[in-house]
């Protein structure tokens, strides 16, 4: 019974909501679909709040994660079926495509609910598109914060995207998330124009990082005044003031070749497995390391995260070019680190 009521204040919230905001205006039907995708990721950020509550048992939150994705569930869906992937990061240390019920599952299995909170924020849709069926494309960030069972303390931020899918019923729409994967400004915002059917209000400003420094970070300002912050190279800005806009970088932390350290393939090929290994006398008293990937400076993704070794098997997956480099650091202890030599991904 407990179950029900609660879940019954989940869907009014949720409808009243979206009841409330498309009662004020007569919004076109792209605005409408538009604010319906942010909603359902708010839906999905409520989703997370409950599973991590310890005001529920796990029985009532199998029954949870099992409305979220099934046929017969109405108000309480938010994934399009079963098979909808999570690409994610902070569950098992390095990132993971984990089909939607083991990853919801996992997340109980491995946090500890009294110390844990999740949190998503600057949700921004970015643009509705149509192929075989509309989708709508959806950026957000997704904030961890908590005890893991076997990794201890953890704090993860990550920008994601969900694919949405929109589908016409007889007096409505019905939406379901697709798929959830991380944002690559380089590749989700690459859209022909004959698939767009309605871009939001934003734009998507980027740039590329100096190479001197191994991190950076970028203060935006809209003529004098400062309107950002951020650590990745791209922002997300109104279209009204893309042309008034200045970037300033700031070195964090400065970059220290040792490339002595490493044997890697300097030209690689996406699709082929390599094998890299580095020389661990400087690391080999810092427990646990984390290996990511950068190009030309700019952060590119973490590869794995809590591993002990010195050996890298991998097969690159990322756009033709020069200047990729792995950095090997302490986990516990992020001053300490090598740096690869440069190599280049040939197709």
């Amino acid at each position: 019974m407990r179950y029900f009521l609660l879940a019954a204040i989940f869907i009014l919230v949720i409808n009243v909501r979206v009841e409330q905001l498309f009662a004020q205006e007569n919004y076109s039907e792209e605005e409408y679909l538009i604010n319906k995708s942010r909603q359902l990721i708010e839906e999905y950020s409520l989703l997370l709040d409950y599973l991590l509550s310890d005001k529920l048992n796990e029985g009532e939150k199998k029954i949870i994660i099992r409305n979220s994705y099934s046929e017969t569930a109405n108000a309480n869906k938010v994934f399009y079926n079963d098979d909808v992937i999570i690409e994610d990061s902070f569950l098992f240390g390095h990132i993971t495509d984990i089909p939607v019920e083991a990853y919801l599952n996992n997340l109980i299995l491995f946090f500890d609910e009294k110390n844990a909170e999740i949190s998503i924020s600057e949700i921004t849709p970015l643009y509705i598109k149509e192929k075989d069926y509309r989708f709508c494309d959806v950026r957000f960030k997704k904030s961890f914060t908590g005890y893991h069972k076997t990794k201890g303390f953890i704090h993860s931020d990550m920008n994601l995207i969900a694919h949405i899918r929109i589908e016409q019923l007889e007096n409505d729409w019905k939406l379901s998330i697709q798929g959830i994967e991380f944002f690559n400004p380089l590749t989700h915002t690459k859209i022909s124009k004959e698939e767009i059917i309605k871009v939001t209000y934003n734009y998507i400003l980027q740039w590329e990082a100096p190479s001197k420094c191994l991190k950076y970070s970028y203060e935006i300002y809209n003529g004098n005044e400062l309107i950002a912050t951020t650590n990745d190279t791209f922002l997300i800005v109104d279209q009204s003031v893309k042309d008034n806009l200045k970037i300033i970088s700031i070195c964090r932390e400065k970059s220290v070749e040792s490339i002595t350290k490493f044997d890697i393939p300097l030209v690689q090929n996406n699709g082929d497995t390599y094998y890299v290994t580095w020389d661990n006398i400087e690391l080999e008293d810092e427990g646990l390391l984390k290996i990511t990937l950068y190009q030309k400076g700019k952060y590119i993704r973490e590869i794995i995260n809590g591993y002990n070794g010195n050996l890298l098997i991998w097969k690159p997956q990322y756009e033709k070019g020069e200047g990729y480099y792995f950095k090997v650091s302490s986990e516990k202890d992020t001053s300490k680190y090598l740096v690869s030599q440069r190599f280049t991904v040939n197709r």
